[in-house]
């Protein structure tokens, strides 16, 4: 993408990808637990064919080291309510897991002044975000401007586990 120096960059598809979202799917990558490989990672961009492998020179550390998380072991249902499983915090934003049962949603609400996204690790989740409706399974993101009407209901008959973030940090 090309800079442009207002925080967003400019996509391959034309249209506006504020940094946060990138930089957030660029994290994600690392915190899914299928795209860990014994000694590194196998990173892929936001755009099909390009991908990129970094090789680690030592095995992994511990996964509760140096800020990092294996989100395989933030996963708990409830067949009461969608759970929200955080998986970390700072002062600027939060990152958690949301697992939910079929039938279960996160109803449409607002956040002021914040952004936040949604990324679909596993299931299939039915997303709102303002006016718009959409579907998404593995691998898609949803996000959601400052102050912008959103949510997600899973409807399908298999669980649904998101990765969620959101910036500003609304609990500090």
């Amino acid at each position: 993408g090309v800079d442009r120096g207002d925080g967003g960059i400019v996509g391959g598809h034309g249209g506006l990808i504020p940094k946060f979202v990138v930089w957030s799917v660029a994290v994600l990558t690392f915190l899914y637990p299928t795209v860990r490989e014994k000694f590194g990672f196998r990173i892929s961009s936001l755009w099909p064919g390009r991908s990129r492998e970094l090789r680690l020179n030592t095995p992994l550390q511990p996964l509760n080291t140096m800020g990092i998380t294996d989100s395989a072991h933030h996963r708990r249902f409830s067949p009461a309510k969608m759970q929200k499983l955080n998986l970390f915090e700072t002062d600027q934003m939060f990152c958690d897991i949301y697992c939910l049962r079929p039938g279960q949603a996160q109803h449409v609400h607002t956040h002021p002044g914040a952004t936040k996204f949604y990324y679909v690790i596993e299931g299939e989740g039915h997303f709102t975000v303002g006016d718009r409706r959409v579907s998404l399974g593995p691998g898609a993101v949803a996000w959601s401007e400052p102050d912008e009407p959103h949510g997600v209901a899973n409807r399908s008959d298999h669980d649904l586990v998101l990765l969620v973030a959101m910036a500003p940090n609304p609990n500090r």
